[in-house]
C-alpha cells in the first residue's frame, strides 16, 4: 500500500451491465445480400431472421428474432437505413 493513497473498493454487481447495444452496418443503397448480412443473428449467423421495423420520435430501430436459434434482438438504425427498410419490406403472402 502507498502511502497517501486509497485502495480501490470491491466492484459491485456488474451483471446488469451486460447490455450490448448492435446497430445496422448498412448503407441506403446497398445491395439486399449486405442489408441482410446486417441484420443476421449475431450468435448463430443465420440469415433467416424475422423483423419488424420500429420507429419512435428520436429512434429507429429493428426487432429481430432468429428462426434458427431464437436469438431475439434490436438493431438500431439510422434514418437512412430505416428508411431504406420501410421502402423493401415485401408484403406478407396472401394466407
Amino acid at each position: 500500500m502507498v502511502p497517501g493513497v486509497r485502495m480501490a473498493r470491491a466492484g459491485g454487481n456488474t451483471s446488469i451491465m451486460s447490455v450490448i447495444t448492435e446497430t445496422a452496418s448498412f448503407r441506403g443503397d446497398d445491395e439486399v445480400c449486405l442489408v441482410e448480412a446486417s441484420l443476421a443473428c449475431s450468435v448463430c449467423l443465420s440469415g433467416d431472421v424475422e423483423w419488424s421495423l420500429r420507429s419512435e420520435e428520436w429512434d429507429a430501430g429493428v426487432d429481430c428474432r432468429c428462426e434458427s436459434c431464437g436469438h431475439v434482438r434490436t438493431v438500431w438504425l439510422t434514418g437512412e437505413q430505416a428508411l431504406r427498410l420501410s421502402l423493401d419490406r415485401r408484403p406478407a403472402d396472401p394466407v
